[in-house]
C-alpha cells in the first residue's frame, strides 16, 4: 500500500508521469507500479506477502429514477393495470393510472425492510511490514467519508446528467446542491415529496478483519549517523464492525504490544551500553464503540442522525525501561504523526456546502430551532450524547541513566468523559489513579565490597535515595457549557431519539434528574 507523501489540492497528475511520457514518446505503461514512485513523493506504508479477501452480498433492486410515472407506480398498481385490461366490461376511461406522489400511502418505516447485507472478511498473512505514517491513516479516514460518509449518494446510470455540479430534481430522492439559497429551498421542498419507498431500504454491514504477527515502523526526523528509528511487533490484531439501520457497533482488540527504541548517547562508560536499547510493552487492548442512530421527527427519505456515541477503551498492564533520549524520540514520533493525521491541508472539500441539522433539512431554512439557542439551528454533532471510558490495569515505568533510575509504579487508572450535565457545565471529565509510587534510586559508588568485580557489582548495589507514595488519587475537571441554554435543546434532542428505545441507560436517568429539578415541589 503506497500513500501520496502531500495531498495538496495543487499537486496535479501530469506531475507524476515521466518527462518522456509528456512528450508523447510512450516508453512505459502508465499503470499504479509506474506511477508511485518513490522520487515522485510515493512512500510506501504497508507490504503483506499474501491477502484474503472474502465479500459476500444480498441487496434488492434499486428503484428507477426516472421521470416515467410508469415506472414510478407500485407493484400493486402495475399488476392492477395489466389485469385491468383482461377483465370484461371495463372501460379504458376507467381505468385511472395513479402515480406515487398523488396515491395515499401509509408511512413507512425503513427498519421494517429486509435490509441489504454485505458482509466482508479480509485476512493479511502473518509477518507484514508497516510504516505507521500519518497520512497512511488519514486515508482510511477519505475511504470512510468517500464511500461511507454523508455525502454519498446513489446514481441511476441511465440518468442523463447535464452538469458536473448535481443537483437535486424531482427524479431523484438525495443529491448534491448547486449554490443559492432559494433554489435550495425549491429543491428541497421538491426532493422530500418524490421518495419512493423502496430507495430508503436500509444496510446490514458486518466486517471482519485479522492480521497476524505486524512488524511496523515509527518514522522520525534523524541524520545518517543517528539511532534507527523504533520499532513495533503485534502478534495479531482482530477488528470487527456490524452497522444496522439503528446501531453501528465496534471492536477492535490488540494482542501484546512490544515498542523497540535506541539512542546513540555517546557520554555513556561502555558497561552502560545496554542502556541503547529500551522497550515499552502492552499486555493488551480491548476498544468497543457503539453508534446510535435514530430517524424520528425527520422527513422522509432523509439520512438518519447519530444522537449516541460511546466508547469504551479497556487497556492491560503497562511496562516499559527507556532512557530520557528514548522518550523524546517517542515523542518525536507521536507529534509527528498526530500533526498529519489532524493537518488542514489533508482534509477533503465537501461537495456540497449545505450543512443539515438536527431537523434533517439545511439549516439556514430550519423553522423548528428553539428560541432559546443563538445561531443557526444545531446539527447532530452538537447536541449528541457522548461518553468515554478508558481503564488500565496498571503501569510499572523505569527511566534509566548511567548511575541513576526513576520508577513510576501505579495501581488501576480509570479516566471517563461526558457531555451531559447541567446548565453551567457543558462537558465533565473524572479520573482516578490507585496506589500512585514514585521512587529514586543512585548507584553505588562502593566497587571493592567482598572482592567481586565492579561489573558485577554495580550491577547489583542500587540504593533508594528517596521516594513518594500516594493513595487514590482522584480528579473531576468541569467545562463550561458554550451557551446558558444548550442543556436545554440537548434535552430535547435526546428525549426525541430516545425516548422510545431508551437504549442509553444513563441517558434515561439524567434525563429524568433534569425533569425532576424542573418540577417544582409543593409544600406540606
Amino acid at each position: 500500500m503506497l500513500v501520496k507523501n502531500c495531498h495538496t489540492n495543487k499537486m496535479i497528475h501530469d506531475a507524476a508521469i515521466p518527462a518522456e511520457c509528456q512528450s508523447g514518446q510512450k516508453t512505459v505503461k502508465p499503470r499504479w507500479r509506474n506511477i508511485t514512485q518513490e522520487k515522485a513523493g510515493w512512500v510506501e506504508c504497508w507490504t503483506v506477502p499474501s491477502v484474503m479477501l472474502t465479500i459476500d452480498y444480498a441487496w434488492h433492486p434499486i428503484y428507477p429514477q426516472k421521470a416515467d410515472e410508469q415506472l414510478k407506480q407500485s407493484l400493486s398498481e402495475m399488476e392492477e393495470t395489466m389485469l385491468s385490461v383482461l377483465r370484461p366490461g371495463q372501460k379504458t376511461s376507467d381505468r385511472v393510472v395513479s402515480s406515487p406522489c398523488t396515491s395515499s400511502r401509509p408511512p413507512v418505516d425503513p427498519s421494517e425492510l429486509p435490509p441489504d447485507k454485505l458482509h466482508v472478511e479480509m485476512e493479511l498473512s502473518p509477518d507484514s511490514q508497516i510504516t505507521l505514517y500519518g497520512p497512511l491513516l488519514n486515508a482510511f479516514l477519505c475511504i470512510k467519508e468517500n464511500y461511507f460518509g454523508e455525502d454519498d449518494m446513489y446514481m441511476d446510470f441511465e440518468e442523463v446528467i447535464s452538469s458536473p455540479v448535481l443537483s437535486l430534481s424531482t427524479s431523484s430522492s438525495s443529491g448534491w446542491t448547486a449554490v443559492g439559497m432559494e433554489n435550495d429551498k425549491k429543491e428541497n421542498e421538491s426532493s422530500a415529496k418524490s421518495v419512493h419507498p423502496l430507495a430508503l431500504r436500509p444496510w446490514d454491514i458486518t466486517v471482519l478483519v485479522n492480521l497476524y504477527k505486524v512488524h511496523g515502523r515509527l518514522p522520525v526526523h534523524g541524520t545518517a549517523d543517528g539511532p534507527e528509528c523504533p520499532t513495533a511487533f503485534l502478534e495479531r490484531v482482530c477488528f470487527e464492525m456490524k452497522k444496522g439501520f439503528g446501531e453501528t457497533m465496534l471492536q477492535l482488540v490488540l494482542s501484546p504490544l512490544s515498542v523497540f527504541v535506541s539512542d546513540s548517547y555517546q557520554q555513556r562508560p561502555p558497561v552502560d551500553d545496554v542502556l541503547r536499547e529500551g522497550h515499552i510493552n502492552l499486555s493488551g487492548l480491548q476498544l468497543r464503540a457503539h453508534a446510535m442512530f435514530s430517524t424520528e421527527g425527520l422527513p422522509l427519505g432523509s439520512d438518519s442522525l447519530e444522537y449516541a456515541w460511546l466508547i469504551d477503551v479497556q487497556a492491560g498492564s503497562l511496562t516499559a525501561k527507556v532512557t530520557a533520549p528514548q522518550l523524546s524520540c517517542l515523542l518525536e514520533w507521536g507529534q509527528t504523526f498526530v500533526f498529519h493525521v489532524v493537518c488542514r491541508e489533508y482534509e477533503l472539500e465537501r461537495p456540497k456546502s449545505v450543512i443539515v441539522c438536527q431537523h434533517g433539512i439545511d439549516r439556514r431554512f430550519c423553522e423548528s430551532k428553539l428560541s432559546c439557542i443563538p445561531g443557526p439551528c444545531p446539527t447532530s454533532d452538537d447536541l449528541k450524547y457522548t461518553m468515554t471510558r478508558l481503564a488500565v490495569d496498571g503501569a510499572d515505568i523505569y527511566i534509566v541513566e548511567h548511575g541513576c533510575a526513576t520508577n513510576m509504579k501505579m495501581g488501576a487508572i480509570r479516566i471517563a468523559n461526558c457531555n451531559l450535565h447541567n446548565q453551567s457545565v457543558g462537558e465533565g471529565i473524572s479520573a482516578a489513579i490507585q496506589d500512585f509510587q514514585v521512587r529514586q534510586y543512585i548507584e553505588q559508588l562502593n566497587n571493592c565490597k567482598l572482592g567481586l568485580q565492579p561489573a558485577v557489582l554495580r550491577r547489583a548495589c542500587w540504593l533508594e535515595a528517596g521516594s513518594a507514595n500516594l493513595g487514590l488519587i482522584t480528579v473531576d475537571i468541569a467545562l463550561a457549557a458554550d451557551h446558558h441554554f444548550k442543556h436545554e435543546a440537548q434535552r430535547h434532542f435526546l428525549e426525541t431519539h430516545d425516548g422510545r428505545t431508551k437504549r442509553v441507560f444513563t441517558v434515561t436517568l439524567k434525563l429524568d434528574l433534569l425533569n425532576t429539578k424542573k418540577t417544582p415541589r409543593k409544600n406540606s
